[in-house]
């Protein structure tokens, strides 16, 4: 499920000398399951379901496109994408519209769900200095392809009556969590998973 997003200028963490694979998984480990953001998340990353994998920023929407596929037909795949190179997040934002635009055209839509997370991530109804944006903000621009039904799973313990209004509950959830933690606590623990390069 997108939310409406707001174009914003790109400050973020990817431009540290990190590696991407590597932050990007501790990201995942450190904040997304370590503070409960994805019902899912914790089980897809202990299987060995959930794979990082880094491509050049100009390289994204054909590498997204192989990705897809592959998570298309492959039960239990999900891979999250992390870009390399310097992406503001009106650019980031045009590659989404156009891996969005390929789950259609190829017929995925029902099978394989596009989740998006950058360092600048804003909804475009929240104000520009709320902490609700840091439920989407990550060291890399990711593009997470995942099955649909895997998460549809993963929302099967909520009590709501269809998957989008188990979805709102838990991004309510995530918004109140973040606001508890605040946006300067937040970006340290982001800033936190930057893992540097191997020597």
């Amino acid at each position: 499920m997108l939310r409406r997003l707001v174009v914003v200028a790109s400050t973020g963490a990817s431009a540290l000398r990190a590696c991407p694979v590597a932050s990007t998984r501790k990201w995942i480990k450190d904040v997304v399951v370590g503070l409960s953001l994805c019902p899912w998340a914790a089980g897809a990353l202990q299987s060995g379901d959930l794979r990082v994998r880094q491509c050049a920023v100009d390289d994204a929407v054909p590498r997204a496109l192989e990705v897809l596929e592959e998570v298309a037909r492959t039960p239990g795949a999900t891979v999250a994408l992390a870009l390399e190179g310097a992406c503001s997040f009106p650019a980031y934002l045009d590659i989404v519209a156009d891996v969005d635009d390929a789950i259609d055209e190829r017929g995925h839509r029902g099978t394989v769900q596009l989740a998006t997370f950058h360092p600048d991530y804003e909804f475009g109804d929240d104000d520009a200095a709320a902490a609700s944006h840091w439920t989407n903000r990550s060291p890399f621009p990711v593009l997470h392809l995942l099955r649909e039904e895997d998460v549809s799973a993963a929302l099967e313990g909520y009590e709501a009556p269809d998957d989008d209004a188990a979805a709102e509950a838990i991004w309510r959830r995530n918004v109140a969590v973040v606001e508890r933690i605040g946006p300067e606590a937040m970006r340290r623990k982001v800033a936190a998973c930057a893992v540097p390069r191997p020597d």
